[in-house]
């Protein structure tokens, strides 16, 4: 039930497929460790698996956690659990600025690759500030 309401709310709002998948992932997984529905779990069970959650998974990006607790967020939404909505947790973004390569750094590593089809990828990469998945999808038109 919960997945099938999950569902249906994911695709009228017009969220992606893989956020449906992510926070049905999630959610899972708290089923499966408590054996029961996430709905069922009350405060400090939640907040235990959340502290499990970030002392186990050490990750860069965090990104298991965060898509447990927009999960969470989201069926408590759905399911009209106001009250649980205010004990998770906010999620800080990273406030690091990008590192900027100056012209000689830019040049280096335009030089450096021996191939043209190498170099090529990494003047489309950085020039056009394409993402892996977007230079991947380009195709050559004739």
């Amino acid at each position: 039930m919960l997945y099938h309401k999950l569902k249906r709310s994911v695709e009228l709002a017009g969220k992606s497929q893989s956020t449906l998948t992510n926070y049905a992932r999630c959610l899972a997984h708290i089923a499966l460790h408590f054996n029961c529905s996430p709905l069922e779990l009350d405060e400090e069970q939640i907040l235990d698996y959340l502290h499990v959650l970030k002392s186990q998974h050490k990750t860069p990006s965090d990104s298991f956690f965060k898509h447990t607790v927009y999960g969470l967020r989201y069926a408590y939404r759905i399911f009209g659990m106001k009250e649980m909505r205010v004990i998770l947790p906010s999620i800080e973004r990273s406030k690091k600025l990008p590192v900027v390569l100056n012209q000689r750094e830019v040049k280096k590593l335009l030089r450096t690759p021996r191939l043209l089809k190498h170099r090529l990828v990494l003047a489309m990469l950085y020039g056009c500030g394409l993402r892996n998945f977007e230079l991947r999808n380009l195709q050559r038109r004739i």
